[in-house]
């Protein structure tokens, strides 16, 4: 396991000026985090890579766990029980790349709602210069089950640590225990990518989008969300999604439209002008769909196709407009629209 004391005074924490940071951590014991960071980092021309295995998994739980690199920062963690990432309330600037991508990878076995794939605390931000991605974690080609899984990755004759997993969403108890996260996140020049069950009320602000892919529910709640575009493959997932601003849904990330089950995107802005504007240019294939607030507008390269029931109500003071010729808005089954 991999302890980093509270500062004393006058430190300056991990430093390093020309490379990398890496801290790996991983053991078997449940009354406590297999990898703890409490102090800062601070990759001047290079990156950060933290990880940690075991029955909890990997913690930034003070003001002073604070991340900075140059280039990218990857935290994976793999919680056989309790919590994979757990990022707490309070960290100013806590994990910041300025010039290149954040990704988190999570894994939670927990049995309990009271444990997370990944935690993130109100008061903490995270800034990327490019991505923020969220995925899965997995301890590689390590057999066995349960507890004996963290036993065979430790003894092997090198040592298995945790590693993301791009094909896996973030793993949690249930729907609202996968990524919980409430504090603000921004991808200055690039988009966030989430996969997995995502609650997220803290303020999302990206240069591209979002994108967001694999079966779950996915609540992103604030209503100063500023996310130019998105797309979205969920299967029968669903969505809801409140913002301001304008938004596309469009192909970011290799995702064309959004496929998902019931969505609902919700405009909070007033003004009738093209800032409030929502505009369908990919396909969308849903369960059922509400779209409200502001202007709404297809245009011929979008469509809206569900199984269900579709709402499109524009706000006061604005219009539904549609471009496409031919069939923009069909309602295959029982549904209204």
């Amino acid at each position: 396991a991999v302890y980093l004391a509270n500062h004393s005074s006058g430190s300056n924490g991990w430093i390093a000026d020309t490379g990398d940071i890496v801290v790996n951590g991983i053991n078997n014991y449940s009354g406590w985090y297999p990898t703890i960071i409490r102090q800062s980092m601070t990759a001047t021309a290079g990156s950060i890579t933290i990880t940690g295995a075991g029955i909890n998994s990997v913690a930034l739980d003070t003001t002073d766990s604070a991340l900075l690199a140059a280039g990218n920062i990857n935290l994976i963690g793999y919680g056989l029980n309790y919590t994979g990432i757990y990022y707490a309330n309070g960290i100013t600037n806590g994990i910041q790349s300025t010039g290149g991508s954040i990704t988190l990878s999570a894994y939670s076995g927990a049995s309990s709602a009271s444990y997370y794939g990944i935690y993130g605390g109100s008061t903490s931000t995270m800034t990327a210069s490019q991505n923020i991605i969220f995925q899965g974690a997995t301890l590689s080609g390590v057999s066995s089950s349960g507890s004996g899984i963290l036993v065979n990755a430790a003894l092997t004759a090198t040592p298995v640590f945790a590693t993301g997993n791009s094909s896996a969403g973030v793993t949690g108890y249930n729907s609202t225990t996968g990524l919980n996260w409430s504090g603000a996140m921004t991808a200055t020049n690039g988009y966030i990518q989430l996969a997995g069950n995502s609650s997220i009320s803290g303020l999302m602000t990206a240069g591209t989008g979002l994108a967001l892919s694999g079966s779950g529910t996915y609540s992103l709640s604030n209503t100063s969300n500023s996310l130019p575009a998105i797309a979205a493959n969920l299967g029968s997932g669903t969505f809801s999604y409140s913002y301001s601003g304008p938004l596309t849904v469009a192909t970011l990330g290799g995702i064309s439209g959004i496929t998902a089950g019931a969505v609902t995107l919700t405009q909070g802005g007033t003004s009738t002008s093209v800032v409030n504007r929502t505009t369908i240019d990919a396909p969308i294939s849903v369960s059922s769909l509400t779209v409200s607030g502001g202007e709404i507008v297809i245009t011929d390269q979008g469509s809206v196709t569900a199984s269900g029931s579709i709402t499109l109500q524009p706000g006061t003071n604005n219009a539904l407009e549609i471009y496409k010729s031919g069939a923009a808005v069909t309602s295959t089954g029982s549904g209204a629209i």
